[in-house]
């Protein structure tokens, strides 16, 4: 048997006042095991929505990045599925969202649940590029997502809600154009595709994790 992996875990928060939104909380969310814990699990979540829900917004954030991390063991879509009910049920109101990844850490692999954009990165400070990316962001570019939507999206179907912008060229939001129930034209638009929550984005934004499975060499 080789020496036991260590983990050494640090936490870094971006306050949101440097978005130069002033009197609200930063709505990134962040949820993990003891660091001796095997499985070690971690999870980010970065809630989004608009600026008067942003209380329900947090707490949407922690909700997802909790009950991530207490339920690594179940199948991922099953959780995701489980998960995304709730909150749709306890924030339905406040049609806020929140995208996530989660990382669960063995002796010898690392598997990555991720949904949306919180991006994971691996660092080798031996290695000349010393960052890698990990994960793919989902975003309406992202050659799969772009592939799935495209069919449901207007003009490709016709009195279809939903619409990519910009109308030309690579596309950089989804959008859905919906009237309120006082008749009122809203527009609402996200940058990912896939999310918790977003119910005014439903059916097209999806729960549905993408998961990996990475080796890892414990005495790195």
């Amino acid at each position: 048997m080789g020496s036991e992996m260590k983990i050494d875990l640090r936490v870094h928060a971006v306050p949101k006042d440097g978005r130069g939104l002033i009197g609200t909380k930063s709505e990134d969310a962040f949820a993990h095991t003891s660091s001796y814990a095997r499985p070690f699990v971690a999870v980010v979540a970065d809630g989004h929505g608009d600026p008067e829900v942003n209380e329900d917004t947090c707490t949407l954030a922690r909700y997802v990045a909790r009950h991530l991390r207490d339920q690594a063991e179940a199948p991922a879509w099953n959780v995701c599925h489980v998960i995304n009910q709730n909150v749709l049920r306890q924030f339905a109101r406040s049609k806020a969202g929140a995208v996530a990844t989660r990382v669960k850490i063995t002796e010898n692999e690392l598997t990555v649940l991720f949904v949306g954009d919180c991006r994971l990165y691996r660092f080798t400070p031996d290695k000349a590029c010393a960052f890698e990316q990990l994960t793919e962001d989902h975003h309406p570019d992202h050659s799969g997502e772009y592939g799935r939507l495209f069919p449901c999206v207007n003009p490709q179907m016709q009195n279809s809600p939903f619409l990519f912008l910009p109308l030309m060229g690579t596309p950089s939001q989804l959008v859905r154009v919906f009237k309120n129930e006082f008749g009122k034209t809203h527009i609402r638009g996200l940058r990912v595709t896939r999310s918790f929550g977003d119910p005014e984005m439903s059916p097209l934004v999806i729960c549905v994790p993408e998961v990996k499975t990475i080796p890892l060499e414990p005495s790195k």
